[in-house]
């Protein structure tokens, strides 16, 4: 069964604190959280190639369900979601240069919508920066 996810893109409310953008695994995960822990709102991670979004949710829907997620301006790409230690998880794979991923780095906005939160997160410098090097390390491994 397949979910369609859509929402209305809202600016996020403030992080909680000791929230930063960081770099979780060289050259694999960046993460926006608390460094050093497994306390995040958002993390992009390099796997084969690939770059998988994701950020924790409060879902009772069953792991590996298929889903279309709304990134920013209606753009769908195709997802899942995923319990990992931190429990259920929204997680969208794009290549590294999906546009989609580039017009929301250069806007300094992550965007991962789903029905039942509506979520937009800021990217400052220092995480345009990390990010931007993850995608070229990723899209050069494909």
């Amino acid at each position: 069964m397949r979910a369609l996810i859509l929402a209305a893109v809202l600016a996020a409310a403030a992080p909680p604190g000791g929230y930063v953008w960081h770099i979780a695994e060289p050259g694999r995960s960046v993460q926006y959280g608390v460094p050093q822990t497994d306390d995040r709102a958002f993390r992009i991670d390099c796997s084969d190639g690939l770059i998988e979004m994701m950020r924790p949710m409060d879902s009772d829907t069953a792991d590996g369900t298929d889903v279309e997620a709304m990134l920013r301006e209606g753009a769908i790409r195709e997802g899942r979601i995923a319990y990992l230690g931190d429990g259920a998880n929204l997680v969208v794979t794009v290549a590294a240069d999906d546009p989609v991923l580039a017009a929301m780095l250069a806007n300094g906005r992550m965007v991962i919508d789903t029905a039942s939160s509506r979520y937009e997160l800021s990217v400052d410098d220092q995480g345009r920066t990390m990010i931007g090097a993850l995608l070229r390390a990723c899209d050069a491994k494909r």
